[in-house]
């Protein structure tokens, strides 16, 4: 369970005030509860199992045909290519003159329709789980990547806005990937690993918010205090324009009701 603690619920992000909890004195928020990533990790398991399982099927389907899943035809004209055989074939969908190859031409028709239904039937079924698996990685990487993140930006070095947060989150989400130790790995838009300035360790999310994020989209983070109207306006609690610009649609709202 990942908990920021803050001194007043109007110091807690408009995203997560409605489930801030007051716990000595301070409100504290859940950013990723545990049982939820719990209980993606467990339905990941299960659809990856229920995959492997239908793929299984498939392969064993094949396997008791003895057919060539790149080469279906071959095999149906194994069955037209039986000997000819010079006696009557009892069967409920014969009338009486009917030849023994046309018998097989129709129980081969009959044959490959069956299993092209089967066949279609399993990989529907396998590609719903890959679908299901992706949304549910999709989920567990979003979750990790908004724990580590939003811990960054409350740290006391970030200087990024708490009213920027759901902007900065975004611009996380096309940077960081998750690895299989659950440590966030920033690649670039050419698919690089960004290392930080020991030149061979990954940057932490707190070095790519205070380096890339804040070269980048410097609106999203406080401006240092000084003199003249700057200073003033962040005196008077006013925001600046880069300070507005950051905001969302709701937050601009909201401060519009404040000031009202």
């Amino acid at each position: 369970m990942a908990e920021i603690a803050y001194e007043s619920k109007d110091s807690v992000p408009e995203f997560f005030r409605e489930t801030a909890q007051e716990k000595d004195g301070k409100f504290v928020i859940d950013v990723v509860p545990k049982e939820e990533l719990s209980q993606f990790r467990e339905r990941n398991i299960s659809l990856s199992q229920e995959r492997d399982a239908h793929q299984t099927q498939l392969a064993n389907l094949y396997s008791t045909l003895g057919m060539d899943p790149e080469n279906p035809d071959n095999f149906f004209e194994s069955f037209k290519s039986m000997k000819k055989m010079k006696q009557q074939v009892e069967d409920g969908k014969l009338v009486a003159d009917t030849t023994l190859d046309e018998a097989i031409q129709q129980r081969t028709a009959e044959m490959q329709r069956q299993h092209q239904q089967q066949v279609e039937s399993q990989k529907r079924v396998i590609a719903d789980k890959e679908s299901e698996v992706a949304q549910l990685k999709a989920g567990l990487n979003k979750a990790a990547v908004d724990r580590e993140v939003i811990s960054a930006i409350n740290h006391e070095k970030s200087g990024a806005l708490q009213s920027a947060t759901s902007h900065i989150l975004r611009e996380a989400y096309d940077v960081f990937r998750p690895m299989d130790n659950n440590r966030l790995v920033p690649y670039d838009s050419e698919g690089k690993i960004m290392y930080g300035a020991d030149g061979s360790t990954p940057m932490t999310p707190l070095e790519w918010l205070t380096t890339k994020l804040r070269e980048s989209s410097p609106f999203f983070f406080r401006n240092s205090q000084g003199g003249g109207a700057q200073g003033a306006q962040q005196q008077s609690g006013r925001l600046t324009p880069a300070e507005f610009a950051a905001m969302s649609p709701q937050e601009k709202m909201n401060r519009a009701r404040q000031n009202a």
